[in-house]
């Protein structure tokens, strides 16, 4: 069967976009890594998207509907975390066709009907619950719809099916019964008071207290650890006055709409406000000559800027300046980092100051 003119175009489009998001992979796959396509990297689930018929990775969809899917994921610019659910739903979908065609070789999109998408919920109904089942099928129908308005020509026909799975409303933050159950899941303020007493008592070293700023924004806020490890230096926000005065902070979201990173502002009870102040104030003062460094390395991205001394540096004093061990110094090369034995007794090596802080550029330790 011949591959109308539509839906030839459709694909040929898809595959422009696929070889700028998927440089190193090939349209016709039967799966797709996605993994470079998230956000959030620390996540394992989902590495694959796979356009094979539902409960298989290895029985394939027929290429003219897997195509179209393919092409619809691509033009739609489904991002990493949605494209896996989207293909899920076409799965079932496909379920449906094997149900009402007796010989599939003979599919075609113009024949899907409404029939063929209250099967599709049907067979969701069978693997999932309801809220999920419902969210799934307004996933349907905005394909349906985005291929009924294909820009070259409508791929299939304008179809509105009337799911019968209700939409799962959350009713519960409207009653005292359900607010006090959400005010359950939040930390109890002795935590939070506990952990307000570490900044006093625990330890002096600075680095320790940096976890101890980071541990305590993750117990007031609820934040990601990603969340917090990337929030502004201007990151505090204030919205009333006087009494009515509320305190939040601005943060990039990791789950976000398309999986771009975006500006958000968490809003905290006092309680919350209270240890994330002393916290931030705290992380300012510890990240103080990190970020002035960094500064000086943006402008100047070439040079490592060392500290004013002899003009011959030690290996303590490069272990040091590295932030490591002094073995692991035995591991760098001498081109990226030239040393060269002391004088007169030449007994131990000694790094150039005007050599070293241009090598140091290129080490990793």
């Amino acid at each position: 069967m011949s591959i109308p003119f539509c839906e030839s175009k459709y694909i040929e489009e898809a595959r422009v976009v696929f070889a700028a998001r998927f440089p190193s992979g090939d349209f016709e796959d039967s799966s797709w890594d996605i993994r470079h396509l998230r956000a959030s990297q620390h996540k394992k689930a989902n590495a694959r998207v796979y356009f094979t018929k539902y409960g298989s990775t290895t029985d394939l969809l027929p290429a003219r509907f897997a195509d179209i899917v393919k092409a619809f994921l691509l033009l739609m610019n489904a991002s990493g975390g949605t494209m896996p659910l989207r293909v899920d739903v076409t799965r079932m979908l496909w379920k449906a066709v094997e149900k009402r065609l007796s010989e599939t070789t003979f599919f075609s999109w113009a024949d899907f009907c409404e029939e063929d998408l209250l099967e599709a919920e049907q067979q969701m109904l069978q693997s999932w619950g309801t809220a999920t089942t419902s969210k799934r099928c307004t996933m349907l129908q905005r394909m349906i719809d985005a291929l009924a308005a294909a820009p070259n020509d409508p791929i299939i026909r304008p179809i509105r099916a009337t799911f019968r799975t209700p939409r799962q409303e959350d009713f519960e933050r409207y009653t005292l019964e359900g607010q006090d159950s959400r005010q359950a899941k939040m930390p109890p303020e002795e935590a939070i008071f506990a952990i307000g007493r570490m900044f006093s008592r625990v330890t002096s070293n600075e680095r320790e207290r940096l976890v101890l700023c980071a541990l305590a924004l993750l117990l007031a806020t609820g934040f990601r650890v990603g969340e917090v490890l990337t929030l502004p230096l201007d990151c505090e926000e204030t919205d009333g006055t006087d009494a009515d005065q509320k305190y939040g902070l601005r943060y990039y979201k990791e789950k976000s709409r398309g999986g771009q990173k975006r500006l958000a502002v968490r809003w905290l009870t006092p309680a919350q406000a209270e240890l994330a102040k002393s916290a931030i104030a705290e992380g300012r003062k510890l990240t103080g000559p990190a970020r002035k460094r960094a500064r000086i390395l943006e402008q100047r991205p070439d040079t490592v800027l060392l500290p004013t001394m002899l003009d011959s540096l030690t290996l303590n004093q490069v272990a040091e300046l590295l932030g490591c061990r002094r073995s692991s110094l035995s591991a760098i090369s001498s081109s990226k980092l030239p040393r060269q034995l002391s004088a007169p007794t030449g007994s131990h090596y000694v790094y150039r100051k005007r050599q070293s802080k241009h090598g140091l550029t290129n080490v990793r330790c």
